[in-house]
């Protein structure tokens, strides 16, 4: 048998959850306030490469001269171009 509330504990209950709710929303919005937000894409498409290098110069990364994309985004991401294909081997394995 399941105990029975009386409507005083369940007001109270109630107002808690809104409460907890109220708590929770303020703190998404406050975080959501101090994340950085990603820079528009430079140049609109649909093609990835094309979007990723966009995302990149957008955040003031610029591909060299005889730099491949792969090369840029390692350097963006402070790692060699060996690591990032093994990075992206095991992104590519765990899917």
């Amino acid at each position: 048998m399941v105990p029975r509330l009386s409507c005083r504990a369940l007001e109270v209950a109630a107002w808690e959850r809104t409460e907890m709710n109220h708590r929770l929303k303020s703190r998404i919005a406050r975080m959501e306030r101090t994340l950085p937000r990603l820079p528009a894409p430079v140049v609109p498409s649909q093609c990835p490469a094309l979007l990723l290098a966009s995302r990149l110069a957008g955040w003031g990364i610029e591909r060299g001269p005889n730099e491949s994309l792969a090369e840029t985004t390692a350097r963006a991401m402070g790692i060699g171009v060996r690591d990032l294909r093994a990075k992206l081997w095991l992104l590519a394995g765990s899917s």
